[in-house]
């Protein structure tokens, strides 16, 4: 058998390792018949093609459009000659796009209506989080999976922690996901490392800090987040010094313990028996210098002698040169 080149489709491999894997499975088919038309194909005929609602295509149009793939213009899907999806990976908010869509009411009702997975996205979100979904709810829960590009499986995850903890608030249900979304967390396993390291990791941090059971609040986590991520320094480090920003400061103060883990991180320390180490170094050479100081000060001091061994008498010479001037008087007289 034989084929030519209108016999393939020509997907870049970034496409596939790194956008691919976070996007819904019928955007990423709709993105390959698209690819395959060209430059140009209109939203109606690859609906027609695939046999989709024009709005489900016209949806993942969009999704691709805000990760910067193409371009919609008049109904059309327009694709740029020179874009690589790798340079997207280089920072870690690639997957956002900078402008949240605004959805109008009319345009959410309409993708409730045509798309089953929209449908079972809100009557999912509503069961779970206990309400009926205002407006302001959907346009928010709705973005999670067009504007953030998240799974059905992980909004359903990332609701249920928020629930379990007490939030229902779109604000703080949106600024998990983003969080999220910018760590790369779009599947199940993950989803659930994540949630397991908030749950053990950070509650185990709150508690070294003397504040268990509460939740951690932004600047915690961002602590929590470097000690854990970036310095990557074991728990029984940080667990030493968050003991020694309570013991020296009387409350549970992240900063202090951060200046303490720097400086170990600097240090290259990972080990308590390290730790131990430079600071029996650091009291043995302060004692040195402390008996250095004092040595240095006794050289300095007049020895006793036999010629200096008395209690020197310290004189008033304004006394004494009154009595003079008066002795002086008397002898005149």
């Amino acid at each position: 058998m034989s084929f030519n080149e209108d016999d393939f489709v020509s997907i870049d491999t970034n496409f596939i390792e790194n956008l691919m894997p976070n996007a819904p499975a019928i955007y990423t088919v709709v993105y390959i018949y698209a690819v395959k038309s060209g430059s140009g194909v209109l939203v109606k005929d690859v609906a027609e093609k695939l046999n989709m609602a024009y709005n489900d295509v016209l949806a993942a149009a969009m999704y691709w459009q805000d990760r910067h793939l193409l371009k919609i213009e008049s109904d059309s899907f327009v694709f740029y000659d020179n874009y690589d999806a790798k340079e997207d990976t280089k920072t870690k908010k690639y997957i956002i796009n900078d402008h949240q869509p605004q959805y109008q009411p009319e345009e959410l009702e309409i993708y409730r209506e045509k798309n089953p997975d929209v449908r079972f996205l809100f009557d999912m979100a509503q069961g779970k989080i206990g309400r009926m979904l205002s407006y302001n709810d959907m346009s928010v829960i709705f973005s999670l999976y067009h504007w953030l590009g998240l799974k059905l499986e992980v909004i359903s995850i990332l609701l249920d922690f928020c629930v379990q903890n007490g939030h229902r608030n779109m604000r703080y249900i949106e600024t998990v996901a983003i969080d999220w979304c910018e760590s790369n967390i779009n599947d199940e396993t993950s989803a659930k490392e994540r949630i397991n390291k908030y749950n053990t990791v950070y509650a185990n941090i709150m508690r070294y800090m003397g504040i268990g059971g509460k939740e951690p609040i932004d600047k915690q986590i961002h602590y929590m987040e470097k000690w854990v991520n970036d310095y990557k320094m074991p728990d029984e480090l940080i667990k030493l010094a968050c003991e020694k920003s309570v013991i020296s400061t009387g409350k549970a103060a992240f900063g202090y313990a951060d200046s303490i883990l720097k400086a170990w991180y600097n240090s290259g320390f990972k080990t308590i028996k390290e730790v131990e180490q430079s600071e029996k170094v650091f009291a043995e050479n302060k004692k040195k210098a402390a008996e250095a100081k004092k040595n240095n000060e006794s050289y300095s001091k007049p020895k006793n002698n036999r010629f200096l061994n008395y209690e020197q008498t310290e004189y008033d010479y304004d006394a004494l040169e009154r009595m003079a001037i008066e002795r002086l008087n008397t002898e005149g007289n």
